[in-house]
């Protein structure tokens, strides 16, 4: 979680304990300084299994938006007579995606503002990949020359 998200050690742990509230499970979390002490040995690989850097591959992209309740200091004086659970603000994030279709697994992702445009966080996703493309399927979305310009014809 923390890797995929760039989390500090003590948000993998709030965020790994809402996660399991949440889902209603009885665990406790890891505290974040033992985390941080067993993170040192530990080695990630995100590269998917069974992909050669040097083959290229077929890959889908897409993204969906997420509702996010922002809170902060402006937002709290903005609101100073509401109740705390009124306090904040909900704005949308846009998580996109990049998935290999045979294996199911996330290549690439990228969360940013909603107003970012498909196709300019498609072209970033595509500078993340270590591979190269055989082929791109995606919505509408990501149809623009900008985007498909550095893609294989097809």
């Amino acid at each position: 979680m923390r890797q995929l998200f760039h989390l500090s050690f003590r948000q993998t742990q709030g965020f790994v304990k809402d996660l399991f509230e949440w889902l209603d499970l009885p665990l406790t979390v890891t505290s974040y300084s033992q985390l941080q002490r067993r993170s040192g040995k530990l080695q990630v690989d995100l590269m998917p299994t069974g992909v050669q850097e040097s083959t290229p591959v077929a890959i889908v992209i897409d993204s969906t938006d997420l509702k996010v309740k922002a809170e902060g200091d402006g937002v709290a004086r903005a609101v100073e007579g509401a109740p705390a659970r009124q306090r904040g603000t909900w704005q949308w994030l846009k998580l996109s995606l990049v998935s290999e279709p045979q294996s199911l697994q996330i290549l690439a992702y990228n969360l940013t503002d909603n107003a970012v445009d498909d196709a300019q966080s498609g072209l970033e996703l595509l500078g993340q990949l270590p591979l190269g493309v055989a082929s791109c399927a995606t919505d509408g979305a990501y149809d623009k020359k900008k985007f498909r310009s550095p893609l294989p014809a097809s």
